[in-house]
């Protein structure tokens, strides 16, 4: 298992290096989700974003992320080998991304609940919302994909399978 979190380290710092290079494009992206975000959450009056239409826009925004960095990854192919190690590599990421969800989340929230006065909350919680959506949410869906993108091609070859199968068959 100590293998599998080294495995997993090196998927992280993968995700970390493709988020800092394409950081421009992570922010473009991740502007108009936080855009929507602290308007939604914040003391501005725009009924649009706090509705269905607001969502659906920050969904669209995002998945359009995810196929763009999907593409990229599969083109750069910045992941390191996991090897024979995807169950303890997938659950090693797990306790990673357990990890910083309980920063980036729980952590936060304790803050603007517990510091931030009730007539503030509402701005702190905005700006948060924000932030997140150019920092830890972008990164996250990008480490997500660079793992994927590992355990994906520690899959056998569905061609060589058949050929395989077929040769077994021959054989009998």
């Amino acid at each position: 298992m100590t293998k599998a979190f080294g495995v997993a380290r090196s998927l992280l710092a993968a995700a970390w290096g493709f988020f800092v290079h394409h950081y421009p494009v992570v922010l473009a992206f991740g502007a108009l989700a936080s855009a929507q975000r602290f308007v939604a959450v914040g003391d501005i009056d725009f009924p649009l974003a706090e509705s269905w239409v607001g969502e659906t826009f920050t969904m669209l925004v995002r998945i359009a992320f995810v196929v763009w960095v999907v593409r990229r990854v599969l083109r750069d192919r910045p992941a390191p080998a996991v090897g024979s190690h995807v169950t303890g590599t997938v659950v090693a990421s797990t306790v990673y991304l357990m990890a910083l969800s309980l920063v980036s989340k729980i952590g936060l929230d304790a803050i603007g609940s517990q510091l931030v006065s009730e007539e503030h909350q509402s701005t702190y919680f905005s700006w948060e919302l924000a932030i997140k959506n150019v920092t830890v949410i972008p990164f996250v869906l990008v480490w997500v994909v660079v793992l994927v993108t590992a355990v994906r091609d520690r899959r056998p070859d569905e061609a060589a399978l058949s050929a395989s199968a077929e040769r077994a068959r021959d054989q009998t």
